[in-house]
């Protein structure tokens, strides 16, 4: 085969994919010898690239594919080479008139589609375009129908995708996406899919949670979908440091004060957004003390819907204490989850006095100590929020 500079030059520029290996899929790689073909296939196996070629498998590296290609051009007659990553396929096709690239976009997998919408509903993370992801995440059965049981979590998750979609995220490298306290992960799966696929945006997804069941099935989910940019880690929020900036941190049904570690988290990690959907107020019910409210209080289920509001004023204030412009969402129907309010956190400023000082009044009006208040005057080394810092 003619044209082997042209190639090197081509391929060394496919290759340099490489160094963003979340993206990648696989290579598919066929050399003509007249009417024969010779399949060369690359995948990753634990980090490692992997090359099956002529009935032997071996592990090789960027450099080393790329010698090895052009060594083995001379005793053929054409090269056909398909660069696959999630989002796009970069194609490779020399001969002996010439040497052609071209991109184009990753076919979705085939699967039997029954519908686009579920109740009217359009969905950004649609049934007929990730089958493989919505079967891995438990939504599609395996006769390709959606289950009866899981249209409301697909609604959540899908509304909180929509949500987060005007949240801006770096261009000139991979956006890091934090989920905290994570669980089965179906939201950080959904996530990975939209920004990697849908947004063809370079991401980074790390999923925390301090149960090793829930991380250890996530990590083996990751794999089945070949989904490299994920990362899994069972840790416990109050310590875990990732040390580095996030763009994005998320958590969704944090039990309690799960969410004020997620928050926390959030805040310790310098987050451009933060995205928390909470549940479970329990912490404030048990310190509340205000006269004027008693004969209120002594019904249980509106001390309880009280205390739910109150917990989340005051994780309000905090946030636009530090910095952040929040946004309170009813993010979808109660019929879909009574636990429905989204607090929608972007980071514009520094601190805000203002805030703090509402944030104080509240507090000692109804006599209660937040966990998340606590864990910001460790964050910010002072003894209580009436300090300076």
């Amino acid at each position: 085969m003619k044209n082997i500079p042209k190639v090197r030059l081509f391929l060394n520029g496919i290759l340099n994919r490489l160094d963003a290996p979340e993206l990648f899929v696989r290579i598919e790689c066929i050399l003509y010898s007249g009417t024969k073909e010779f399949p060369l296939n690359c995948e990753l196996e634990e980090g490692e690239l992997s090359m099956d070629y002529l009935g032997t498998k071996r592990m090789i590296n960027r450099n080393e594919l790329g010698e090895f290609l052009l060594r083995e051009l001379p005793k053929y007659d054409k090269l056909l080479l398909h660069y696959i990553e999630r989002a796009n396929t970069y194609v490779l096709n020399g001969d002996e008139q010439g040497v052609r690239t071209s991109v184009k976009e990753t076919a979705a997998e085939k699967a039997a589609v029954r519908t686009a919408s579920v109740g009217g509903r359009e969905y950004i993370i649609r049934q007929q375009d990730a089958p493989g992801l919505l079967r891995a995440i438990g939504i599609v059965a395996d006769n390709g129908k959606i289950k009866n049981d899981m249209i409301r979590k697909y609604n959540q998750i899908d509304r909180f995708v929509e949500l987060v979609s005007d949240i801006s995220m770096p261009k000139d490298r991979a956006a890091i996406i934090m989920d905290c306290a994570c669980g089965k992960s179906y939201l950080s799966f959904a996530l990975n899919y939209y920004f990697t696929e849908l947004r063809k945006l370079r991401t980074k997804i790390i999923g925390v949670d301090y149960n090793q069941g829930v991380i250890k099935s996530s990590k083996l989910m990751a794999e089945g979908l070949r989904y490299y940019n994920m990362e899994f880690l069972c840790e416990d929020l109050r310590q875990f440091d990732y040390g580095r900036k996030i763009d994005l941190l998320i958590s969704l049904h944090g039990c309690d004060i799960a969410t004020d570690y997620a928050i926390y988290s959030g805040i310790k990690h310098k987050a451009g957004a933060i995205v928390v959907v909470p549940c479970c107020h329990k912490e404030l019910a048990k310190q509340i003390a205000y006269d004027p409210f008693e004969s209120m209080m002594k019904h249980g289920i509106f001390k309880r819907r009280f205390c739910d509001v109150l917990t989340d004023s005051l994780r309000v204030l905090l946030l636009e204490m530090m910095g952040y412009k929040v946004s309170v969402l009813e993010y979808v129907s109660p019929l879909d989850t009574p636990k429905n309010i989204m607090l929608k956190a972007v980071r514009t400023s520094g601190y805000n006095a203002v805030a703090k000082e509402n944030y104080l009044r509240l507090k000692e009006q109804f006599h209660v100590h937040p966990t998340l208040e606590m864990l910001l005057c460790d964050y910010l080394k002072i003894k209580s929020l009436y300090e300076d810092f």
